[in-house]
């Protein structure tokens, strides 16, 4: 936000009256008040002037302050021990844009139903944003109960009825998104004015009162959109088309503004593209060039090719052995691989799979 001028005559009218908005927020006060700004309107205009530095102005943070801030945050898990660890240095980070890309039926989906599920048995908040009608409430109670006869470790209290937790949109274009995100920032915005004002109260609120409470009232800590290349793509390229890459932008723009400021992490699902000759040809991932650097990591799970080469097989109940790549990270290198199987429960190592154990081991992943 520019700093207010003592004497800004090229944005003033007569008689010291600000002609723009610009002027009026970036003016000196004592300039304003020569032009007949009231002591109680210098007031308002101070405390407005904080609100728009607050909202749009982001602070200035040094590298310690960062850094501490990564030791404080809890990381969320995909509910594979594998990626977590091997993958994503420990699982997901909160106030990320996450992608999965991979094509049909590499588990893109069930990799967001088995952090979903995990998070909902945690009594934690998910939003599931639809965008081809393609949930269905007993697919995600069936990842629930997987988890939960696999013996997924959990700390904490657990919830009920987990499906409480997970609340679903369906939005079918891009400006019905946007429109979702904004809704769900004001909500936030407003449980934050709301925490400052009742402090106490919600210091003194234990699990017990948090389950009578209405999902509304709790943070969103993980954010789905699956998929956002159902969304997108239709509207790039063409000239019927042109605002295309701007939606692109501003969709971006608006998760990953959502994810810094409530800390929850925004996992998106893209699917892959690529030439008709697939041995000349990589496939890669949808939306194009505008979207290559959105995100702050992304996951490309893939099949086994028609050679066998991945190996198939091998996971006790018949499953195609995959292979999930770290494409792009801000945390560590990209290129490492594990491989995996599709589960009931989620994506699990060949050899869980195998075992029947679905746990994440002895790294505590929990919120």
């Amino acid at each position: 936000m520019p700093r207010p001028s003592a004497a800004p005559p090229d944005f003033l009218g007569a008689n010291h009256v600000p002609k723009t908005v610009e002027a009026f927020l970036t003016t000196d006060v004592a300039v304003l008040e020569e032009g007949g700004l009231l002591p109680e309107e210098a007031q308002t205009l101070h405390a407005l002037r904080e609100e728009v530095a607050r909202r749009y102005a982001p602070p200035v943070l040094t590298a310690a302050q960062l850094y501490e801030q990564l030791q404080r945050i809890t990381l969320v898990t995909t509910s594979c021990q594998e990626i977590d660890v091997q993958l994503l240095r420990g699982g997901m980070r909160p106030g990320q844009l996450i992608e999965v890309c991979g094509e049909s039926a590499s588990g893109k989906t069930q990799l967001c139903l088995a952090a979903a599920a995990r998070a909902a048995r945690g009594c934690r908040r998910v939003e599931w944003i639809d965008t081809s009608n393609a949930l269905r409430g007993f697919r995600l109670q069936g990842v629930v109960a997987a988890q939960a006869t696999a013996g997924v470790h959990m700390e904490g209290p657990l919830a009920a009825d987990p499906l409480k937790f997970v609340n679903v949109r369906r939005c079918y274009d891009v400006h019905a998104l946007l429109a979702a995100l904004d809704d769900l920032a004001a909500e936030h915005a407003q449980q934050q004015q709301q925490q400052q004002q009742q402090q106490q109260a919600a210091a003194a609120a234990g699990p017990s009162g948090d389950s009578r409470r209405h999902l509304h009232e709790f943070p969103v800590k993980l954010l789905v959109v699956d998929s956002l290349s159902a969304l997108i793509s239709p509207v790039l390229g063409g000239g019927q088309h042109s605002q295309g890459h701007a939606l692109l932008a501003a969709a971006a723009a608006t998760l990953k503004a959502f994810a810094d400021a409530t800390q929850a992490v925004v996992l998106v699902t893209n699917h892959l593209v690529g030439g008709s000759d697939e041995r000349r040809h990589e496939k890669r991932p949808a939306m194009g060039e505008s979207w290559r650097n959105q995100p702050h990591t992304r996951l490309q799970l893939s099949r086994p090719p028609p050679d066998g080469s991945h190996g198939a097989g091998g996971a006790g109940d018949g499953g195609e052995v995959c292979l999930a790549t770290l494409r792009a990270s801000v945390v560590v290198p990209p290129g490492a691989c594990v491989p995996y199987v599709i589960t009931p429960a989620g994506l699990l190592a060949p050899a869980a799979a195998a075992g029947g154990q679905a746990d994440v081991g002895g790294v505590n992943m929990d919120y």
